[in-house]
């Protein structure tokens, strides 16, 4: 078991799994106090499995012990030709104000993962600064 491991995430280690096969390490208990001990532990790259942002920021926010990613999606446009628009609130940091993303998209869940995809560069970055000790630093 790999403490710390981010199911959406893919690691530099190939025994992992990877983006294509969407696998999961042998032995693994996603959910259970061993996988989730050791928070920080380990490699990360801003790769995403199956293109689910969403997923990965949630499961970055729980890593980290942040509070969980907020999701808001407006509609505008016609009903022909509709665009959704997603803000993700993320409290990454100390401040009282959480960081804003936003992605849009012609459907929900596009709007959502744009959004997402944004938040999650950004949240992986600014912990990979934070612990070093995440990129084997």
């Amino acid at each position: 078991e790999e403490p710390g491991w981010i199911p959406h995430a893919v690691r530099d280690d190939p025994s992992v799994g990877s983006a294509s096969n969407g696998s999961t390490p042998l032995g693994s208990a996603k959910g259970s106090a061993a996988a989730n001990s050791g928070a920080g532990a380990g490699r990360l790259r801003t790769t995403v499995q199956d293109g689910n942002y969403k997923g990965a920021l949630l499961d970055l926010c729980s890593k980290f012990r942040l509070k969980p990613a907020h999701f808001t999606v407006t509609q505008a446009g016609t009903a022909q030709a509709p665009v959704f628009e997603c803000v993700v609130k993320v409290h990454a940091s100390d401040s009282d104000q959480p960081l804003r993303f936003v992605g849009e998209g012609h459907n929900k869940k596009s709007a959502e993962q744009a959004a997402a995809e944004r938040a999650y560069e950004r949240v992986a970055d600014m912990m990979k600064a934070a612990r070093p000790e995440i990129n084997g630093g």
